[in-house]
């Protein structure tokens, strides 16, 4: 996993992952003449959320 942060609370980054690691057969179709990467990037961005007070 890769990321970096911006300093006002904003989280960015990505990671790899290979879909026969985790049992997963990538996705075919039209007898095989359509194929998907058996390794699929994921990224991501978060961002810090701030409290909005107390409830009661």
């Amino acid at each position: 996993m890769h990321g970096e942060g911006n300093g006002d609370g904003l989280l960015r980054g990505w990671a790899t992952i290979t879909q026969s690691a985790w049992g997963i057969k990538p996705y075919t179709a039209f007898l095989g003449a359509l194929r998907l990467a058996d390794e699929v990037r994921i990224e991501f961005e978060v961002a810090r959320l701030e409290s909005a007070g107390e409830s009661t």
